[in-house]
């Protein structure tokens, strides 16, 4: 169950990063702040992932605890490429 919610969690994440991309299709989203245009679904779809996050935590049986870090590094990585992918088209 902790993988289905890590999986969902990763897809809200993406979801909310390719809002950002179309609300911002021709300035470069900046990593540590806030774009210039934000979409109130964006932080819905964050909280959404961060929940779903916290409760992959949740429900993650202690002696897999490593393959749950693995998976939520695993879970930001398509939002990351996306980011940079968008960045260096629009010449950041």
């Amino acid at each position: 169950m902790w993988i289905v919610a890590l999986v969902a969690a990763a897809v809200l994440l993406t979801l909310s990063t390719r809002q950002l991309i179309r609300a911002n299709p021709r300035s470069p989203l900046p990593w540590l702040r806030r774009p210039q245009q934000e979409p109130g679904s964006t932080l819905v779809l964050r909280m959404a992932g961060a929940f779903a996050g916290l409760l992959a935590a949740v429900l993650t049986p202690p002696p897999l605890l490593g393959w749950f870090f693995l998976g939520i590094v695993l879970a930001f990585l398509p939002t990351a490429v996306l980011q940079a992918r968008h960045n260096a088209h629009v010449g950041s």
